[in-house]
């Protein structure tokens, strides 16, 4: 499924999506964004349904959304997917996940697998930042698949929240705390 894009700019895609997405056209049908932000260009809402059954009789629910925003040219636009259908980002926040319960609603086992991924990336996350605040200089990490060899902020170099410095190739790069994973542990030559 492709991208719907149109917009100027993603303020004004985001308040198209919040403030028309959830019209269902339906009276006996309610849609409201109760919760929304951004992480990165992924814009994550919770989503309330109240729906009117015979017999004066109410269902509400909620579920998570995701609607990936991207610039296509000039263009913004965006595809949605609900956590019924797997979402491929896990950068949700986790208190979303407490907001909008698993219920009925949340059919097949695609919400539950991709809200236990959405756990182990913030567990992931809070690793790698933990670790970065341990490293020294020329020890080695990984980050995003890369080995980088971590070098220090200089006064030459502007500090940058959340991220450090890495060499690979010569060449030095900001990497992102949160992205950063311990190289596997190499064993010592045994000794005869």
């Amino acid at each position: 499924m492709g991208y719907t894009s149109g917009w100027s700019s993603r303020k004004e895609l985001a308040d198209y999506i919040l403030k028309y997405l959830f019209e269902t056209g339906n009276p006996s049908i309610k849609m409201t964004p109760i919760a929304h932000c951004f992480v990165g260009n992924n814009l994550w809402v919770v989503e309330e349904t109240v729906q009117q059954l015979p017999n004066d009789c109410v269902d509400t629910w909620r579920t998570i959304v995701l609607f990936a925003i991207e610039r296509h040219g000039k263009e913004w636009g965006y595809k949605d997917m609900t956590e019924n259908e797997g979402p491929y980002h896990q950068s949700c926040p986790l208190s979303y996940l407490e907001m909008a319960p698993l219920n009925e609603h949340h059919i097949g086992s695609y919400a539950r697998n991709w809200r236990e991924g959405v756990k182990a990336f913030w567990v992931a996350k809070a690793a790698g930042r933990a670790l970065a605040k341990t490293l020294v200089d020329g020890q080695h990490f990984k980050a995003n698949g890369r080995e980088y060899v971590f070098r220090p902020w200089t006064s030459q170099y502007r500090v940058y929240k959340n991220c450090v410095l890495g060499e690979r190739d010569g060449k030095l790069f900001r990497v992102l705390s949160a992205e950063i994973e311990p190289l596997p542990a190499v064993p010592e030559p045994a000794t005869v």
